[in-house]
């Protein structure tokens, strides 16, 4: 009796275990989902994107923007420099406004700006723009970009802030651009607003549904450019953009 007692009951702590483990891991894997930062979502849909048409990744790029309000500006700078002590700082001005503009260039190519373009007229009043860019694209990777939007995020910008993202790639071959948007435009669901077509180059705008940030575009939304040139070099270029797009093209 006693034997089966302690059958029963080792058999209770095994099982109570498992269960213990079970709910464990669940409440991480939650929280791990929850944690997930979606500040290069579209980056990722860009790069797959290029990926399934062969194209080679050349530069990726996302920008925050945002004017704020700052009472103490030379207070608002230190804080930059201490937070970007690596980085370098120059400084321009006109009769109308002043640009300080921080650089900083990590491993692996990935490079850090800030810019703060502040009115004479009306000093408070801060333009702010960040720009994380590289020309490689990993998973492995990302985590890194991530810890150096968030700090950017928490350092500059008060609340919501305007987000654009965008590639660039290429083929080592001329193929018919044309065409070759007019895919895209079907594999995304593009609804077009506006359409390019030159010799030797095309943009399309319009509106897709995976992308949730729009611009208007007089009395549409807008959340995605394409453009395409082919000739230069012997290659085609593709450059994508959300909601517009913030490279040249």
């Amino acid at each position: 009796m006693k034997r089966l007692f302690l059958f029963k009951l080792s058999n209770w702590v095994i099982i109570t275990g498992l269960i213990l483990i079970v709910i464990f891991a669940f409440v991480i894997n939650t929280n791990t989902a929850k944690a997930k930062d979606h500040t290069f979502d579209e980056i990722e849909d860009m790069v797959e994107l290029i990926q399934e048409k062969e194209f080679q990744l050349e530069t990726w790029g996302v920008t925050f923007k945002k004017r704020r309000q700052i009472q103490e500006i030379d207070s608002f700078i230190e804080e930059i420099k201490v937070t970007y002590p690596s980085a370098s700082l120059e400084i321009t001005e006109d009769e109308e406004i002043i640009k300080y503009h921080f650089k900083r260039q990590k491993k692996k190519n990935v490079n850090e700006s800030i810019l703060l373009v502040i009115q004479k007229s009306a000093r408070r009043n801060v333009d702010i723009i960040y720009e994380i860019s590289g020309s490689e694209w990993t998973k492995e990777g990302q985590s890194t970009y991530s810890l150096f939007t968030d700090r950017a995020t928490k350092v500059l910008f008060n609340g919501e802030f305007t987000k654009f993202s965008c590639i660039t790639s290429y083929k080592s071959a001329i193929i018919d651009i044309v065409c070759l948007l007019e895919e895209l435009s079907n594999l995304w669901q593009i609804n077009r607003l506006d359409y390019l077509n030159e010799d030797d180059f095309v943009v399309l705008s319009g509106n897709t549904p995976i992308w949730d940030d729009t611009v208007s575009l007089t009395d549409e939304k807008m959340n995605v450019q394409l453009a395409a040139r082919e000739g230069m070099g012997g290659k085609t270029t593709l450059t994508i953009g959300t909601p517009i797009l913030t490279s040249e093209y």
